[in-house]
């Protein structure tokens, strides 16, 4: 199988996954939400979301090599220019571990949008969220529900 067929293999596995974890909580959701992007004019495609929460989830399942723990700066754009359909948006990673040193760039992050961009940018950055596994996932939304 090539590497492109095993990624998305393992996508679909991660997005199961996601998935059991939203039914298993009670929480309603479209998978393989159409978003329309004025500002590209087309559709982008999340894999998750969860209007009772206000909520986007994009899950990365990374099994064999590559770079899904680059992923984030993308999203992390499009959620700060306005192109994620709901308030808050959350990654998920799965799989094997980002690479050494990225937990702590993660941290970091919040710096660099402070002093990189706009004060409303910076104020976003409460509602974008990277999560490590399913268990963090799990945690996080049941905060969320409770809220």
């Amino acid at each position: 199988m090539e590497s492109g067929a095993k990624a998305n293999e393992s996508g679909k596995l991660a997005e199961n996954s996601v998935a059991k974890i939203l039914e298993s909580l009670n929480i309603s959701y479209i998978t393989q939400y159409r978003h329309y992007d004025i500002f590209y004019g087309m559709y982008n495609v999340y894999d998750f979301v969860c209007k009772e929460l206000d909520l986007t989830i994009e899950s990365k399942n990374q099994t064999v090599g590559g770079s899904v723990d680059e992923k984030w700066a993308f999203n992390l754009l499009k959620f700060l220019a306005g192109k994620i359909p709901t308030k808050k948006f959350v990654m998920v990673f799965q799989g094997n571990e980002p690479r050494k040193g990225y937990h702590d760039f993660l941290k970091k992050i919040d710096f660099l949008v402070a002093e990189f961009a706009s004060e409303e940018a910076f104020e976003k950055m409460n509602d974008f969220y990277v999560l490590f596994g399913l268990d963090e996932l799990s945690d996080f939304l049941m905060i969320e529900k409770r809220k």
